[in-house]
């Protein structure tokens, strides 16, 4: 056995055992899950039904129930920031897992651009968006109205750079295509409601807000489904 066969070997079996204790695909899809249904449950919670929504889902911060819209948010800022520290802990956890398994210096070193690689989506950015959905609860609409609307652009903003400028090659292309078609989703928005349909936008902020959550949501959904440490 040649020395490429020996490392192609030591890659597969570091994978094998890196799938078994990583749990960032499964983070992944469930943080996409909770976004797209957001705005589902929270008209539910609030009338009953899937129809009379509200303009906007920040709206839902003062229906009687307003404690499902925190705590729903709350739970997806949670998630974007546990991803986000998970990631940031990848590389040093692929590190120690080799040196305990006593992975030679020379197999280590020939791996490094491997680990350096920076082509993942849940970087530790992923940590402000978290944050920025807490700053949605925290900061009113209608009280905090610039706060607001600056932790939603950080968010949908950030998530749009993300998409498009920095996907893993192997879905380089959904993401600028999920990445432009939310960028879309929000500006028709803004277009109908201050140029062309105003006072009678029939396509609300909550539509449109709706929409670019499921997209980022099947984003991240690719991307955990194509999930690889290190390649062979």
């Amino acid at each position: 056995m040649n020395v490429k066969s020996i490392l192609n070997k030591t890659k597969s079996t570091f994978n094998q055992t890196f799938r078994i204790v990583n749990r960032l695909p499964e983070t992944e899809r469930i943080t996409a899950i909770v976004l797209m249904f957001i705005p589902m449950v929270l008209s539910i919670v609030d009338n009953g039904q899937l129809w009379n929504l509200r303009p906007s889902i920040s709206n839902y911060a003062y229906m009687n129930q307003s404690y499902w819209f925190g705590s729903l948010l709350a739970l997806a800022g949670a998630l974007f920031i546990f991803n986000g520290a998970q990631h940031m802990k990848s590389r040093d956890f692929k590190m120690k897992l080799m040196q305990e398994q006593n992975f030679s210096l020379q197999t280590i070193a020939s791996m490094q651009d491997d680990f350096d690689n920076p082509d993942r989506f849940g970087k530790g950015y992923n940590i402000i968006f978290g944050i920025a959905l807490f700053g949605v609860i925290y900061f009113d609409h209608l009280t905090y109205v610039i706060m607001h609307y600056a932790m939603a652009l950080i968010f949908y903003g950030g998530c749009i750079i993300m998409m498009i400028f920095k996907p893993r090659p192997q879905i380089k292309k959904w993401g600028q295509v999920l990445g432009t078609l939310t960028l879309l989703a929000l500006v028709f928005h803004f277009v109908l409601e201050y140029w062309i349909l105003v006072d009678k936008n029939w396509y609300t902020l909550l539509w449109a807000e709706w929409i670019g959550l499921i997209f980022i949501g099947i984003y991240f959904i690719k991307d955990s489904l194509c999930y690889s440490p290190i390649k062979n």
